[in-house]
């Protein structure tokens, strides 16, 4: 049982960093920091009752023309949903 579970490991953290590499390729990288971006993190915050951390994603995507966050966490997705630049990772397809 110990090859067939260590071989189980081997492929899931195989496929794990496939996967992570590929997304990686996908995002481009780059720094936003404006005082409009931070407000518009915690006008989400209060206003959604949730984390600045969370929000400050979302907040990105709203003031990068063509941006979406997309999360997996549905509770958020349902609170701010409203707000637009956001889908669900179980929605989202890579273009």
């Amino acid at each position: 049982m110990l090859a067939n579970s260590t071989i189980r490991e081997q492929a899931r953290s195989y496929t794990y960093n496939t996967e992570h590499r590929y997304a990686a390729k996908l995002v481009e990288r780059s720094v936003v920091e404006t005082a409009e971006t931070h407000a518009t993190a915690l006008e989400l915050s209060i206003r959604h009752q949730y984390h600045l951390f969370d929000t400050l994603y979302h907040a990105v995507a709203l003031h990068v023309p063509g941006a979406k966050l997309v999360t997996a966490d549905r509770r958020y997705y349902d609170k701010a949903g409203v707000e637009g630049h956001i889908i669900m990772l179980s929605d989202w397809l890579p273009e």
